[in-house]
């Protein structure tokens, strides 16, 4: 399958109606690239040629996304059921894409490191610099922090970055991460090489709010 452009991240990633727990509503899943099929056709009124054009794919194939889309809306609204955005075979534009990516990591070998298993505790942060090629290491001195109080923020040091990539991290901080407009991304085991071309690549999903990791506050 072809991977449909998709430009930027959503503010929100879930929906539901107010005053309804989660237990008790059905959850209708809608993609990031029939998200953005909606944008270009809804929101930014486009037509249907040039709104393809603008995901790289066909005027068929994106006749089908936006159908497909409508149809979930549709059901989220009349039948009060719960909406998550998340998944779909798609690729960042460049223009919206991350700049400066910080990855935790097990050892301070650059693009070599391997990619550690959760934020807070990583020994040190790694951060590429997408545009420049540059690479800065950074130590994490609040690795020792006692549980719940990770500050991820200031684990940083001042550096700003565009998006995290992780292999695990807790909703308190991907909250503040969120608030600070940083999008969290899930790693898989391998390198910062290989983690930041699978970035590029729009294959790695994003950590909501509702994925953080539950058996904890903060981070680990």
């Amino acid at each position: 399958m072809i991977c449909r452009r998709v430009a930027g991240c959503p503010r929100s990633e879930y929906f539901k109606p107010a005053g309804i727990p989660l237990s008790g509503l059905e959850e209708v899943r809608l993609t990031r690239d029939e998200l953005e099929a909606l944008r270009l056709a809804d929101l930014e009124g486009l037509y249907q040629a040039e709104a393809a054009a603008k995901m790289g794919v066909s005027r068929q194939t994106f006749g089908n996304i936006v159908e497909s889309a409508r149809h979930k809306v549709a059901a989220v609204l009349v039948k009060g059921r719960a909406l998550r955005i998340q998944g779909g075979v798609f690729q960042m534009t460049d223009s919206m894409s991350a700049k400066k990516i910080c990855v935790p990591t097990e050892t301070n070998e650059g693009l070599k490191a391997r990619v550690y298993g959760h934020f807070g505790s990583a020994p040190f942060f790694t951060i590429v610099d997408v545009e420049g090629k540059s690479v800065e290491v950074v130590d994490n001195g609040n690795r020792a922090h006692a549980h719940g109080q990770c500050h991820p923020i200031a684990s940083l040091q001042g550096r700003e970055v565009d998006a995290v990539i992780t292999g695990g991290m807790g909703s308190r901080a991907v909250q503040m991460f969120h608030d600070s407009g940083i999008k969290v991304f899930r790693a898989e085991a391998g390198t910062v090489e290989e983690t930041v071309q699978k970035y590029a690549g729009g294959r790695l999903e994003e950590i909501t709010l509702e994925d953080g990791c539950r058996h904890h506050g903060g981070c680990r």
